[in-house]
């Protein structure tokens, strides 16, 4: 199984923009089922998001993907960090 942790102020809107959850509407301690969207608006696969904190989130990954959709993750994470 692939599991990460997002942690920071940003945390949420990055979650936001590439996947389709709508985490502000989650509160902490639960989860929802999302995808996560690849450069051209679809689907590139599926996670779980449990909101541990408002700056904390809890990402489980399609194990057999977790690691070409954590390199999607890490790939954006240079426009965040500005």
């Amino acid at each position: 199984m692939g599991q990460t942790h997002f942690k920071g102020k940003k945390a949420q809107d990055f979650l936001m923009k590439y996947t389709v959850a709508d985490l502000k509407a989650l509160k902490p301690g639960k989860a929802t089922l999302s995808v996560i969207m690849n450069d051209q608006g679809g689907v590139k696969d599926d996670c779980i998001i449990t909101k541990v904190t408002e700056e904390h989130f809890y990402v489980v990954l399609n194990a057999g993907c977790k690691d070409k959709d954590l390199d999607h993750f890490r790939s954006k994470l240079p426009e965040w960090n500005n």
